[in-house]
């Protein structure tokens, strides 16, 4: 089950400002598991939140703080797990680099009970995932028939960084693949639509599309499916740091090119605002009028005001922009940009795309089923 919004019915005692009582009423099944997908749906979208929290990465006159996982997010921990975190992945990752995590990262609901769950924080782009066990503040409960109760405050009391490679079984590479950041002979998106179907599939094989009330965090059961007796943390963190650093020597590369700013820039306003004639004037390739108008007829608030550069490919010919949607991070858009094109150089046309991660099993055996085509078709002589 993934995130599709934070539920404000619950937001406040996610935030711990406050406790809601439930219904004296007798509930049904379906209203508990509702209700208990609700909670902590809402109290993962809250953490991610505070995680991205005055992050510059995504300030255009970078003006904003730099980005203070401690100081936004801490209270989202218990005590003794927030020691860990600051052991492993406090010491392991730069501020930045959280943010830049959790920005780009889809929440994967596993299962969840009165007294807590199992989710996981995927991230495409990094290809790891934060598996985190939840439970709630002594005395509180989320409502079960029969049973009126005060939903106490939640905390992450337990939690995993485990890169997509080990989580899915894969046979690791050294060093470890960077192809969701820096693709090789296929293109970017067509890396990213592969881990994600992989690693989604792998999740529901772990934890069950419907799991039921039992909590479980589940470690030995991916591990067991991975083929490993325990998890080696510390490879791990480096494994995906490997990935996590190359995005951020790219962004460092960015930032430092002052056309790849002004693009970056210019691009995003049309993603937050532009209309459709002003799309196909920027987007000129014929071939590609259908990203223009699909992606124009989003609704600007819901689904296109959150997005932001997020990704930067400097290539030979010109350079590969990303944007992604902070708010509904499934959403993500691409453009190619020709060297020469700003200075009016060339005439080749930048090349828009957008797509939807909920639909990226489709969109790879689509790409597939084209590129076996392409391979079994004869030689032109």
């Amino acid at each position: 089950m993934k995130l599709n919004g934070i539920l404000a019915a619950t937001a406040a005692c996610l935030a711990g400002v406050s406790s809601v009582a439930a219904p004296s009423a007798e509930i049904t099944p379906e209203d508990v598991r509702a209700t208990q997908g609700a909670v902590h749906l809402a109290f993962a979208a809250a953490l991610r939140d505070a995680a991205v929290t005055n992050s510059f990465l995504f300030a255009r006159d970078n003006s904003a703080e730099s980005p203070h996982f401690a100081a936004s997010a801490r209270g989202f921990f218990s005590a003794p797990t927030w020691k860990q975190w600051q052991d492993g992945a406090g010491s392991a990752f730069s501020d930045e680099q959280i943010s830049d995590f959790f920005a780009g990262a889809e929440v994967l609901l596993g299962p969840i009970s009165g007294e807590g769950a199992v989710f996981a924080y995927f991230n495409p782009w990094w290809d790891a995932l934060l598996v985190a066990q939840t439970e709630i503040a002594s005395g509180g409960g989320i409502p079960a028939p029969g049973r009126s109760a005060d939903i106490g405050p939640l905390a992450v009391k337990r939690f995993e960084w485990i890169s997509g490679e080990t989580f899915r079984g894969d046979p690791p590479a050294d060093p470890p693949s960077v192809r969701t950041v820096v693709p090789g002979a296929d293109p970017l998106s067509v890396e990213i639509w592969r881990v994600q179907r992989a690693t989604l599939a792998r999740f529901d094989a772990v934890y069950g599309e419907d799991p039921g009330a039992e909590v479980s965090f589940g470690l030995r059961g991916i591990l067991k499916k991975a083929g490993l007796k325990e998890l080696d943390r510390p490879a791990e963190l480096a494994r995906i740091q490997v990935r996590a650093g190359t995005r951020l020597k790219l962004l460092s590369l960015q930032m430092k090119n002052e056309e790849a700013v002004g693009v970056a820039i210019r691009v995003g306003d049309l993603l937050r605002s532009a209309s459709v004639v002003m799309f196909k004037r920027h987007f000129t390739d014929p071939d590609h009028e259908f990203f223009c108008e699909t992606f124009a007829r989003l609704n600007l608030r819901a689904f296109r005001s959150g997005f932001v550069p997020y990704g930067y490919v400097p290539i030979a010919d010109g350079a590969l922009y990303v944007f992604v949607n902070v708010r509904l991070p499934r959403l993500y858009a691409t453009v190619s940009m020709p060297a020469g094109l700003v200075d009016g150089e060339t005439d080749r046309p930048a090349i828009f795309e957008w797509y939807d991660l909920d639909q990226a099993a489709e969109l790879l055996a689509a790409w597939e089923e084209e590129k076996a085509k392409a391979d079994d078709a004869p030689a032109e002589k």
